[in-house]
């Protein structure tokens, strides 16, 4: 969660996911739509025993619940917040990649 609240100010994140002549906030609002998703996904931690854990069973409502058992819908990719938030993070790492590659090999010309 503490990424997309991040994210919210990053020109270069807004650039990269074609939100730069929006005003700020079109991707305020886009990066708060994620939140849920987000949360959904930071809740797969295995700490606490109030929600669905991906590593151990569970216990809801007196029943014990096994990760096999449960369908983790809201990740699914078929959820179309899914798919937003996988858009999203690709572009993040577009956006990496690129850092990266200028800062491992940059051009002869940068010498000057």
């Amino acid at each position: 969660m503490r990424f997309l609240q991040s994210a919210k100010t990053r020109s270069d994140l807004r650039r990269e996911y074609n939100f730069a002549t929006a005003p700020t906030f079109v991707f305020v609002a886009y990066i708060q739509a994620l939140s849920p998703t987000a949360q959904a996904i930071e809740d797969l931690s295995p700490e606490g025993a109030s929600h669905p854990n991906p590593e151990y069973p569970w216990k809801t409502g007196g029943k014990i619940i096994t990760p096999f058992e449960h369908d983790f819908s809201d990740l699914k990719l078929s959820n179309p917040k899914m798919l937003k938030m996988l858009t999203f993070l690709e572009s993040c790492f577009r956006l990496i990649e690129r850092e990266i590659a200028v800062a491992c090999f940059p051009r002869s010309s940068d010498y000057s």
